[in-house]
């Protein structure tokens, strides 16, 4: 829970547009319908778009912290504050990354089901 938190509040976005994304894969590997690709592009934008957005956030939150508090800015750990806050800001890109390479392996497993039928090339 620790390493969900250290993401900041984007984690909650990521987890319930991730939710939404895989549900719909989930759907197209189990019964795969042409017609709901797009609506599956936009989730899986939506979730690309929020990894992008929270681990810009993130490094944000690091580079105004650390300057802003005089103990910590010149701390001789400096280095390893910034590195901790790093590690801490690509959170957002861990999660959102399995959830897209999740999602990928369901539409792979739709678009299989539909080569197996004629459906697709």
């Amino acid at each position: 829970m620790d390493w969900f938190l250290s993401g900041g509040w984007i984690m909650w976005f990521l987890g319930l547009s991730g939710l939404l994304t895989l549900a719909a894969c989930v759907r197209f590997a189990r019964r795969p319908d042409p017609t709901q690709l797009p609506h599956i592009g936009a989730l899986r934008g939506a979730l690309s778009w929020g990894v992008v957005t929270g681990v810009a956030a993130d490094l944000a939150a690091v580079g105004t912290k650390i300057p802003a508090n005089p103990r910590w800015a010149h701390s001789p750990d400096l280095p390893l504050l910034v590195l901790q806050g790093i590690a801490e800001s690509l959170a957002p890109a861990i999660l959102g990354g399995a959830l897209l390479s999740i999602s990928a392996l369901l539409l792979a497993a739709g678009h299989g089901k539909l080569r197996a039928e004629g459906a697709a090339p």
